[in-house]
């Protein structure tokens, strides 16, 4: 079962201050992807993971994996690669070096044959499964409550809901091959995840040893960091909410789907949202950096840009990476970063 999707391009400044672009974004390419399938961009490919294929009289996850070349001439369509360990969808996805990690959402049907992650090594197009983590709950896999990928040493970290607003963390020493328990192991969580009247924020975003997450609060948006080796909560709110327009696709009122949040370079973010009322893509870039002696964010603006798309029924922001090089076809090229 695949779902029809059309890809853009368009460059985010560093430092653009606010610029509106007029002019319509153009597709570099439109076709089929398989519904509910993980993307990640790694070099001159974006790879799909899994997804979900009509079934009889239930849809079931697939294993299949397929990838697409965008640099620097970008492919017709997306070609077969290695199928994965396990049949998954909606997984999440992480890259690290030349690698890309997948953990969880795993087949309903596959409970005592799975791994909970699996990394794709794409200098050999093999699939490695991961250990599950020490204890992993393979009837309640909802008890974790946070996984990310970090740098320094590369780990991958996991957190079992503890008793009340707290969490037991485990690392996964990805040289070593082992899991461990972080010290502390326990530790607490911010309220702010732990709130169940909101269904996100989701996945979180790591830069460094640090996680960022993204939340919806009240007309502003507030940006939750946790240090790994401070063991430290930080938080802080974008203000101004006037500039943005995340209201208008329903985003404030808990409707619609989150913005695009990815990390471009040290302390500097990056937010998209589509307006689909007005036929834009919104692009913010932010600087997010720890007040000096509180346990607050300083959020600056540096740049904020407004896209002009082409007409699109039921329009969607599906994915959205950075790619950092040039993707040919394209009636307006671009040696900046692209989105």
């Amino acid at each position: 079962m695949c779902s029809f999707s059309k890809w853009y391009t368009f460059s985010v400044q560093a430092d653009g201050g606010g610029k509106v672009y007029p002019k319509p974004l153009r597709h570099f390419w439109r076709g089929k992807v398989p519904s509910m399938a993980s993307l990640a961009t790694l070099g001159p490919h974006v790879y799909a993971f899994g997804g979900l294929t009509a079934g009889n009289p239930l849809q079931r996850e697939i294993r299949e994996c397929y990838r697409l070349r965008i640099t620097p001439q970008v492919g017709k369509e997306f070609v077969p690669v290695s199928p994965m360990v396990c049949r998954r969808c909606s997984s999440d996805t992480s890259v690290l070096g030349n690698k890309i990690y997948l953990r969880s959402s795993l087949s309903q049907a596959d409970l005592l044959n799975h791994c909970w992650g699996e990394v794709f090594d794409v200098d050999n197009g093999k699939w490695e499964a991961l250990p599950n983590p020490p204890n992993y709950p393979v009837q309640d896999r909802e008890s974790i409550v946070l996984s990310a990928v970090v740098e320094n040493p590369e780990r991958v970290i996991v957190a079992y809901r503890g008793s009340y607003n707290s969490a037991i963390f485990y690392a996964y020493n990805v040289r070593h091959r082992s899991w461990g328990r972080l010290v502390p192991a326990e530790r607490w969580l911010h309220h702010d995840l732990c709130d169940d009247t909101d269904s996100w924020p989701g996945n979180c975003v790591s830069a460094g040893n640090t996680l960022y997450w993204i939340k919806r609060e009240q007309d502003d948006l507030l940006f939750i960091a946790y240090d790994l080796d401070l063991n430290m909560w930080l938080k802080g709110c974008l203000k101004g909410h006037g500039m943005f327009f995340f209201r208008h696709d329903r985003y404030m009122d808990g409707g619609g789907c989150p913005p695009g949040f990815f990390h471009l370079e040290k302390q500097r973010f990056c937010l998209l949202q589509f307006a689909g009322h007005v036929d834009c893509i919104r692009c913010v870039v932010v600087d997010v950096s720890p007040m000096r002696g509180m346990k607050t964010l300083d959020i600056e603006v540096v740049c904020d840009q407004k896209y002009a798309m082409e007409p699109t029924m039921y329009p969607a922001l599906a994915f959205c990476d950075i790619v950092r090089e040039k993707i040919d076809n394209l009636e307006e090229k671009s040696t900046s970063k692209e989105a």
